[in-house]
């Protein structure tokens, strides 16, 4: 029965230690010889101290052994450098093994090794850590994104014309962008005392493209900078637009829109339209109809 036990003990695949109240080695199983390269004579009969030296007894394992000794497991995680340099990490335990007085008369150890397990903790940490990094850079550089996306924004809004109320004249909007920054925009400016030019276009796609084609678009409406066009014949207007913004020279981003102009000594609207969906046109009674290009 005794061979069979020792069979068994040395066939486990764990490290086990038997030591008595003298902190001596009375028995270790081969795979703890294999693991550290030592042969069995090297630790059965040595004390503890004389196989990992005075100072690492004292300091790291004494209290350990004694702890067990007094009646209490012991358990911790630990690691050693194992010959060739090898790090791995254990699970050491220290049981109190009792005759049958019942007397605690050894400290059996059993090491665990538990290698895979902890470098796949260590390697989910480090994942983690260099994964939070990541996102707080994400975030930082986000916010800064979405504060100049904000600014730009609320520049293209500032561009907006102001209401007017007026006796002979009222005009009133409300724009609801489909998203924080696009193409979509509109405008209206008196080009003489007569005649006030009215507009409003579209950019394909959204974003800060888009909107920089947009920004430029609206600028050279307000400030009227088409070379010899008349601001008050709408068909002029367009024609000098699509001169300037081919699609081959803006990365395939073309405009539709429409541009009218109100002369208000005869209350007259001419317009004149390029791609862009229908205008609708309401008095007090209601829906007029439509205005289709054509």
């Amino acid at each position: 029965m005794e061979d069979k036990y020792k069979f068994i003990v040395d066939a486990y695949r764990e490290m086990m230690t038997l030591i008595n109240r003298d902190y001596v080695y009375e028995l270790v199983n081969d795979f703890y010889c294999q693991t550290f390269g030592k042969s069995r004579e090297e630790f059965i009969g040595k004390k503890v101290s004389d196989v990992w030296g005075e100072k690492r007894f004292n300091s790291e394992i004494k209290a350990k052994i004694d702890q067990c000794l007094n009646g209490d497991i012991y358990t911790e995680e630990d690691y050693f450098i194992i010959p060739g340099g090898q790090k791995k990490y254990y699970v050491l335990s220290y049981f109190p093994y009792r005759n049958s007085n019942n007397e605690i008369t050894h400290v059996v150890g059993v090491t665990k090794d538990i290698t895979e397990r902890k470098e796949a903790e260590l390697a989910l940490q480090k994942s983690e850590k260099i994964l939070r990094s990541l996102n707080e850079q994400k975030d930082k550089y986000l916010a800064i994104v979405n504060s100049d996306l904000d600014n730009a924004s609320n520049y293209v809004n500032s561009l907006l014309p102001p209401r007017i109320d007026t006796p002979g004249l009222k005009i009133d909007w409300k724009i609801v962008p489909s998203a924080k920054l696009g193409g979509d925009s509109f405008g209206y400016h008196w080009i003489d005392e007569d005649h006030l030019g009215l507009y409003m276009f579209d950019v394909t796609g959204h974003g800060v493209g888009a909107a920089l084609h947009c920004v430029s678009a609206l600028n050279i409406l307000r400030f009227e900078t088409l070379v010899d066009t008349d601001f008050r014949k709408p068909d002029e207007v367009l024609n000098g637009l699509n001169q300037l913004f081919q699609m081959s020279d803006h990365y395939s981003l073309f405009i539709t829109m429409w541009y009218a102009v109100y002369k208000k000594s005869a209350g007259i609207l001419t317009y004149a339209g390029a791609g862009h969906p229908p205008l609708i046109i309401f008095n007090q009674k209601g829906l007029i109809g439509k205005i289709e290009e054509g």
